[in-house]
């Protein structure tokens, strides 16, 4: 699905980038873990399994509203607060493979998105 991959990796990339989140504990994040209201996201799944939570700027919830709104139209009901076309959660090859491309376009230095072994 081009169109939710085109509105995906802007929202996750700035996400990991404002919040200094894990890319694992992005590509885990459930679409219930993310509290619109109060700007808080409830990260289930990080490092070591501690559950802690994340105080998000109103402009970085704004745009996850923006985006749950758009992506809830191409995956109803979904799990995942950042769904893979198989409706389970992205993979870190998809993610690494996807930062590459978007860092090499821009630049010649070298960069790895941040990941761990989950």
């Amino acid at each position: 699905m081009r169109y939710a991959r085109k509105i995906t990796l802007p929202v996750l990339f700035r996400l990991l980038y404002s919040s200094g989140i894990r890319t694992t504990e992005a590509r885990l994040l459930r679409a219930n873990d993310v509290d619109f209201q109060n700007g808080i996201l409830d990260i289930q799944f990080s490092k070591g399994y501690d559950q802690h939570y994340i105080a998000l700027h109103d402009s970085m919830t704004d745009l996850l509203h923006q985006y749950d709104v758009a992506i809830s139209k191409v995956y109803p009901n979904r799990k995942y607060f950042f769904p893979a076309h198989n409706g389970k959660n992205q993979s870190r090859h998809w993610l690494t493979w996807n930062f590459r491309q978007i860092w090499n376009s821009v630049n010649s230095s070298r960069a790895v998105a941040y990941s761990n072994s989950i």
